[in-house]
């Protein structure tokens, strides 16, 4: 089925380039975030490069619990891995450890695979749940139910 399908065509083309611009601003905030973590160092305060991993790990992986639920795929699966990590980083401090940058960097790689098969609202959603974990995070307000909160 395609996704572009629409009784009026207009509205087709505007949403194909919502779509495009938003999928561009997410690539920018991902190489935003691999930089980061290359210039971040071991001990510093990490909330901005926490909060930032948390949305674009945060977005693809929320989104696809919408559309799996609990029979997430694999790739889906490694990025609540990830998510977990940087919850565990926010509990002990909101401080950068050097040791995850590798895993981290490799989940902001995967998050930024083509994912076809999520759809527009489960992406909204996904997008809602990341950022209330990156607020979570700027507020120093992490628990160990935040990332099963939502």
């Amino acid at each position: 089925m395609n996704r572009w399908k629409k009784s009026n065509p207009v509205e087709a083309a505007i949403q194909r380039a919502r779509v495009k611009r938003q999928d561009a601003e997410y690539a920018s905030q991902a190489l935003t975030v691999r930089l980061m973590i290359l210039e971040a160092e071991d001990g510093q305060d990490a909330t901005e490069l926490l909060a930032r991993l948390s949305v674009v790990i945060g977005y693809p992986c929320q989104a696809a619990a919408q559309v799996y639920g609990e029979k997430m795929p694999a790739w889906a699966k490694q990025l609540h891995g990830a998510l977990r990590t940087i919850q565990q980083l926010c509990l002990e401090g909101y401080r950068w450890q050097s040791k995850y940058a590798l895993a981290l960097d490799r989940a902001v790689e995967l998050a930024l695979e083509p994912r076809f098969d999520l759809t527009p609202e489960a992406k909204g959603i996904g997008l809602i749940d990341s950022n209330y974990l990156a607020d979570q995070i700027h507020a120093h307000a992490v628990t160990p139910q935040s990332v099963n909160d939502r």
